[in-house]
Order: C-alpha cells, then structure tokens, then sequence
C-alpha cells in the first residue's frame, strides 16, 4: 500500500464517521454506538501507521502520531463515557478543539522548524486547524441549543475534516512524487 493512502484512508474513515452522525436517526442509535467508535479506531490506527511508515520529516511523523493517538484515545472514550447525546456531543466538541489546536500548533513548529517545508502544505494545515477549532466553537453553541442539530453540525464537521485529509493526502503524494523526478 502506498504510504499516503494510509492517511487517505484515515480521511476516509472519518468521512464515513460524519456520514454516520448525519444519519444515524435512520441508522439507529445503537448502531451508529458500534460503527462509530470503530471507524473513530480505524482513522487512529492508519494514521499512526502513516506516521510509522513516513519518518523522515521527524516533526510531522510526531504530529501525525499524536494525531493517531487522539483518534485512538476518543473512540476509546466515546465507548465507555458518554451516557447521553449531549455528553456524546460535549465530548465530540471538545475532540474537535484539540484537534483544531494541535493542527495550529504543528503548523508553528513547521514554521519553525530547520527542514526545508512548502509553506503552502503548512498554511493548508493552519487553516484546517482554524476551522476545527472555530468549528468546534459553532458546535458547542449549536449542542447547548439543540442536540439533533448539535449532531448534524458534528456530522458535517466531520466530513470537512475527512476531505480536508483526503486532500491533504494528495498534496502529499503529488509532492513526493515531484520530488522523486
């Protein structure tokens, strides 16, 4: 398998995660509880092995593993704590804010950073990192008003952040492969 698409498939996963919050009314509850939580492990687990398999910028192989992590980290606890939609969605919110400020931050240490980057890539990722954590803002606000709502909110975030990966990805690969000529 190609490096990237371990993380093309991390964006897949949590495409298909927002598809579920979006329709999980018609899916039903218990099982978007089960498919959830799995698709959250898959897109953890694939994008820590794309963090194992691409070393060689040692800044972005941590993020990405932290990233990996967190991904893990939640669906762990999406399993066991939430007793409600609310606290689902508190904790969701809460998930998209440390995932929008941990993209911010890489984006810093890149900047900072000795390696050669595309300062392109590295605003690609501020951005996304803006809008996790301005998303998250929106969603909380949106959850405290209406939990369904709340849900399709958290649902199109997640599909934003999936493509944005998708897309991130492909820059990637576009750029190793222009490196490799």
């Amino acid at each position: 398998m190609n490096k990237t698409n371990l993380f093309i498939l991390s964006g897949i996963a949590m495409i298909l995660v927002g598809v579920v919050m979006l329709f999980s009314k018609n899916i039903g509850i218990s099982t978007s509880k089960i498919v959830l939580p799995l698709l959250l492990l898959l897109s953890g687990f694939t994008t820590f092995k794309f963090a194992l398999v691409n070393e060689q910028n040692k800044t972005a192989s941590i993020f990405h593993k932290i990233q990996g992590g967190l991904f893990i980290v939640f669906s762990a606890l999406v399993i066991f704590v939430p007793d409600s939609l609310k606290s689902f969605l508190l904790y969701f919110t809460y998930f998209c804010l440390c995932y929008g400020l941990i993209e911010i931050m890489f984006s810093f240490a890149m900047l900072s950073s000795k390696v050669a980057i595309k300062k392109n890539m590295v605003m690609y990722r501020f951005i996304s990192g803006f809008v996790n954590a301005i998303g998250a803002i929106v969603l909380l606000l949106t959850v405290l008003s209406n939990e369904f709502l709340g849900l399709q909110a958290a649902g199109i975030l997640t599909i934003v952040g999936g493509v944005s990966s998708v897309l991130f990805a492909q820059k990637v690969s576009a750029l190793a492969s222009a490196l490799r000529y």
